[in-house]
């Protein structure tokens, strides 16, 4: 009896060690199989060479030789350079029926001339640069002439000369032994007082005549902040008419007769009113204060 029990517990033993050693058995296969596997690196006995240094970039080079294409030369060429100035000997006084009455010079923008058309009954109109005066082209404006391109041919349009008499009467002088009165002048101009003069329509008439003017001082625009004020008076003569009737170097003048005179219309449209009337008055500026001067016309 005691030797059947005693065989029953040995296998039971037996079992137990048999399921013992699986279990350990198992539990290292899984853990070998979960473990990665760590492979050395192999010796590297090569040394390594020292880095290269890289040159820096010359920006200059590729802008200078435009790599890139970053600005393409433009596909319209270059304009033609503008021809010289015509030489004097060149040009040659115009046939056009035309008068040249009176010059403003100064930069392209603010010269103008007042050419009378013969062909037109007297027809005055106002040019600059660039018009086209019958069938010639304005392309310069001096202070006694104007220069006109008449088919790639340079022509002249000047003012008309005095006559020789009328200068030689007005350069003569008096024969009187006893001097005129201090408020009386030559050419019909008698002053009044500070502000008046008593002038005579023979002299007033030339006023019509800005050419005449125009050889008596320079004439030029007077622009305030970019806009025409009137026109600047400088380079008076000794003993013309302008000074005779009390305009000095420097006067601005802004208005005849009430009428501005900031533009070449404008001045066209006043010169041509000198003629009608009894009084002119010109407002001036002078040292940057407002002055009138009243002429009475005889």
């Amino acid at each position: 009896m005691v030797q059947r029990y005693f065989w029953l517990a040995y296998l039971i033993l037996i079992t137990l060690a048999a399921a013992l050693s699986a279990n350990m058995a198992t539990s290292y296969i899984g853990a070998k199989l979960s473990t990665p596997s760590v492979q050395e690196p192999a010796p590297n006995h090569t040394t390594a060479a020292p880095p290269t240094p890289v040159a820096p970039v010359d920006y200059a080079v590729i802008a200078k030789r435009n790599i890139f294409n970053a600005k393409p030369p433009g596909d319209t060429p270059a304009p033609p350079p503008t021809p010289p100035p015509p030489e004097p000997a060149e040009i040659q006084e115009t046939e056009l029926q035309l008068k040249l009455v009176g010059t403003v010079a100064g930069g392209d923008n603010q010269a103008f001339a007042i050419i009378e058309d013969l062909k037109q009954r007297g027809a005055q109109m106002v040019y600059r640069i660039g018009d086209a005066v019958q069938t010639a082209l304005l392309v310069e404006i001096q202070v006694k002439c104007v220069v006109l391109d008449e088919g790639g041919r340079y022509e002249s349009l000047c003012f008309p000369q005095q006559d020789a008499t009328e200068e030689g009467a007005a350069a003569k002088p008096s024969s009187s032994a006893l001097p005129p009165p201090p408020q009386a002048g030559e050419d019909g101009i008698v002053r009044i007082d500070n502000a008046t003069w008593r002038v005579s329509r023979e002299t007033i008439e030339q006023f019509s005549n800005i050419g005449m003017l125009s050889t008596q001082a320079r004439i030029t625009p007077y622009m305030v902040q970019g806009q025409p004020q009137g026109f600047r008076l400088t380079r008076l003569k000794a003993d013309s008419v302008l000074q005779k009737i009390g305009l000095r170097n420097g006067d601005v003048l802004q208005k005849v007769n009430g009428i501005s005179v900031t533009s070449p219309e404008d001045t066209l449209k006043a010169y041509q009113q000198l003629q009608q009337g009894g009084t002119l008055r010109l407002e001036i500026l002078r040292s940057n204060r407002p002055t009138t001067l009243t002429y009475e016309i005889q």
